[in-house]
């Protein structure tokens, strides 16, 4: 097989495992929010903001798996995005064309922009804050802080999962799956 069919197929591999980490991240979310076995938080658990570090006290390192594993799993598909992009590389020194460079490019910027996209886009279409913001009544699980309205921190890994990483993933998916396969294409003459 040639360097540009590989290429195609980690690809393809990589954009599949995207599509798992998205649905882990909705199971971790969910996980989260039923689990009984998590403390509330302290008020001073951060007083110097801003504070990166998860503090889930008493919580089964199970939980901890599956709340770690969205991010590892879009890890593994960063490193197989990676050795796509590699192949196509190759595959185009080889005299396949540029375009097969296209598939590497797409297989990293993809499962990096579900990455950036799932930790950025919760925050800015908060389902708490949008409702308050048009003066309505924020859903009933929302908590209101001195700063405002906010996502409580036990729903707030499915709200990332939600809002970010599982559409975010299911658009990466179904673009994949309409674009032209390049692998299907002739080599140049």
């Amino acid at each position: 097989m040639t360097g540009r069919v590989w290429a195609e197929r980690v690809a393809r591999w990589g954009v599949i495992v995207v599509v798992v980490a998205g649905v882990v991240a909705v199971a971790s979310g969910l996980a989260l929010v039923w689990s009984p076995d998590l403390p509330d938080a302290p008020p001073d658990a951060c007083p110097d903001p801003p504070c990166f570090g998860l503090d889930l006290g008493g919580a089964s390192p199970l939980l901890l798996l599956l709340l770690m594993a969205p991010l590892l799993l879009l890890g593994v598909s960063l490193l197989m995005g990676g050795l796509s992009l590699l192949l196509s590389l190759v595959a185009a020194v080889r005299g396949h064309g540029r375009r097969v460079l296209a598939v590497g490019v797409a297989a990293v910027v993809g499962p990096l922009v579900v990455l950036v996209g799932g930790e950025v886009l919760p925050h800015l279409l908060n389902p708490c804050a949008l409702p308050d913001l048009a003066g309505m009544e924020p859903p009933g699980f929302c908590v209101r802080t001195p700063e405002g309205v906010d996502v409580p921190d036990d729903w707030h890994a499915l709200d990332h999962a939600l809002v970010g990483f599982l559409p975010l993933s299911l658009a990466l998916a179904w673009w994949w799956k309409r674009r032209e396969p390049t692998a299907a294409a002739p080599p140049p003459q």
